[in-house]
């Protein structure tokens, strides 16, 4: 018995420091990765947060200098124009609660109402006078080219908080005719609208969102209602009921804070930073006290070893528990008891690799989960870059025009007048093909229940050169197809056959003309994933000057041949949409080889 004690007290010893440890590491663990992922969210929020207000800042100094707003002011414009005009500008930003024109005594020329029932142009009857609000005082002293954003307020009408509760900040810009102040434009953009936004972009690893102003009153969004935390509402600002923390945001741009109910993580929006990039010059009216705070509190606490471990865990920690006190028991047995002892270490080993098969495989599901997640993140983000990029032009086209013909119109010859309509046509019908063009990319972005069968390639591939049958006739075109490892594959029919007829459609039009056409597509394996390559004999790529584009959207690298540059980007987005690859090699005037792992 002697023995057994001897070998027990330093086992248990043993185990309970171990235990500590372990505990101390699990729980310091806990919170780094709470803190961590509560950063994230915060910044790209913040982010987000940049790409909603910087249209509006933009378009509110780009009208504010127009000459119809000036026209208004002068009593010389049309008003309902510019009603339409304000309309439209509403729908076009899901944000903005009111677009209004005051002149410089603070009483309103023109306003637009966008709420729950949709638009609403505000008869003349209803204008009211804001020379009193502490805004358009505020606004009397910015300077031409100024922009004054207002912080988070509680909405006022006729001096009283509004209720429901509806929380607002504004955008200003002065409206001058040379040295002469006309009036000022004003947004009002409701907070409530934008928080929801930001809430998507946040995702649901959050307890709350919060949007503050300076002084710590704004918006609490906790997933399924919003909290007015105001001064001057029912629960107070946030700088009142929890100051401690409120303390640490105003006086930094960015931090995180460990607390009871989790970890607090902000950013600060900075106008001044945001403007940098602005065709327009613009500087802001008192930006320090505009700042927004963006503020994300995350669920996860410190973590516990004992309360985190699953039932199984803890019947494999006594089971652990059960084995050292029968090693225990058998050093004092001697060998007679071996065999039991050896047998029941082997049960536990088997549990052991069971239990580390199956963390293996949840370990693979989320790895294929995160590509996946990535993958569509950096679609959206090219997605909205290209949107970005390929509609300015068509756009600015379409406004300077419009913008000539409404100065000019009457002073016009007919030739001109026909000249100018001609080119408005040919903005309007870029803008109908791009519209086009991003609405297929849409399309294959948003699909969620594409549809896979068994496919056999030599089939979809027959209806691909079918479809191609007067091209591949009219240029000699040889196909050839080795499918001798695999033809037949799990895949969606629609996208095969699209991605076949790209490809080959690709190959005929770049065609050499110094030698026939060969087309091969060979079926492969590589490291037990299908593989698909489609190689011709065409020009080629100068991949030099292009291999950061080949997949871009109208792109085209041979200016004699006709094409609206849709082809390989649409291959990419299916592609990619089912979760392969695709890669490119090419070399000028020698041909191409496109390989599409599935």
């Amino acid at each position: 018995m002697k023995y057994f004690v001897y070998a027990l007290i330093p086992l248990l010893c043993f185990m309970a420091v171990l235990f500590l440890v372990i505990e101390g590491v699990y729980t310091h663990e806990s919170e780094t990765q709470a803190i961590t992922k509560a950063n994230a969210i915060a910044k790209e929020t913040t982010v987000e947060f940049n790409y909603l207000i910087r249209p509006l800042l933009s378009s509110n100094a780009y009208l504010a200098r127009s000459n119809f707003l000036k026209k208004i002011l002068s009593d010389e414009g049309e008003k309902s124009a510019v009603e339409n005009d304000f309309s439209l500008l509403a729908q076009t930003h899901p944000v903005f609660q009111q677009v209004r024109l005051l002149d410089t005594s603070g009483n309103e020329v023109l306003r637009v109402n966008y709420n729950n029932d949709g638009l609403e142009k505000i008869g003349d009857e209803e204008l009211q006078d804001k020379s009193h609000r502490g805004y358009f005082k505020k606004a009397k002293n910015l300077k031409p080219d100024q922009i004054y954003v207002t912080p988070i307020s509680l909405n006022l009408e006729h001096n009283n908080v509004e209720r429901p509760y509806s929380a607002v900040f504004r955008i200003i810009s002065p409206v001058d005719t040379g040295e002469t102040r006309m009036g000022y434009l004003v947004y009002n953009v409701s907070v409530e609208r934008v928080i929801s936004l930001l809430d998507v972009q946040a995702g649901s690893d959050y307890s709350q969102l919060m949007l503050l102003n300076s002084s710590g009153e704004g918006l609490r969004y906790t997933g399924d209602k919003i909290d007015y935390l105001f001064s001057n509402s029912d629960l107070g600002s946030f700088d009142g009921r929890a100051s401690e923390v409120w303390n640490l945001i105003g006086n930094s741009k960015r931090g995180n804070k460990l607390s009871e109910t989790g970890v607090y993580a902000w950013t600060q929006f900075d106008l001044n930073e945001s403007s940098k990039s602005f065709p327009e010059n613009i500087s802001f009216l008192e930006p320090r006290s505009s700042s927004f705070k963006v503020l994300i509190c995350t669920p996860i606490v410190k973590g516990n070893l004992i309360s985190d471990l699953r039932d199984i865990d803890k019947l494999l920690i006594i089971g652990l528990l059960i084995a050292f006190l029968v090693l225990a028991a058998n050093y004092s047995w001697g060998r007679v008891q071996s065999n039991k002892r050896h047998h029941l270490i082997s049960n536990l080993n088997d549990e052991l690799i069971k239990s580390q098969a199956n963390l293996n495989s949840e370990k693979n599901s989320l790895k294929k989960v995160l590509h996946e997640l990535t993958l569509r993140n950096n679609q959206l983000t090219e997605f909205s870059s290209i949107i970005s990029h390929n509609i300015r032009a068509p756009l600015s086209s379409l406004t300077l025009l419009i913008q000539f013909l409404r100065n000019n119109y009457k002073d016009l010859a007919e030739e001109s007048r026909k000249e100018a309509f001609d080119k408005l046509q040919m903005s309007s019908d870029s803008l109908h093909s791009l519209a086009k063009d991003l609405w297929s990319a849409v399309e294959i972005l948003d699909s969620k229940d594409v549809k896979m069968e068994k496919v056999d390639i030599n089939a979809i591939l027959l209806k691909a050169t079918d479809q191609l049958r007067n091209e591949i006739k009219e240029s000699s075109a040889q196909i050839k197809t080795d499918f001798s490892t695999w033809f037949l594959m799990t895949y969606n029919k629609a996208y095969l056959q699209s991605i076949l007829v790209n490809l080959i459609s690709n190959s005929i039009k770049y065609r050499s003309p110094e030698r026939d056409v060969i087309i091969e597509i060979v079926a492969e394996k590589f490291q037990g994933k299908s593989v698909l390559k489609v190689m011709d004999n065409g020009r080629g790529i100068n991949m030099d000057w292009h291999s950061n584009s080949v997949f871009g959207m109208h792109r085209t690298f041979h200016g004699d041949v006709a094409g609206r540059g849709m082809g390989l980007f649409m291959v990419k987005m299916q592609v990619e949409a089912l979760g392969g690859n695709i890669f490119v090699e090419s070399e000028d005037g020698k041909g191409s080889t496109f390989t599409i792992m599935f």
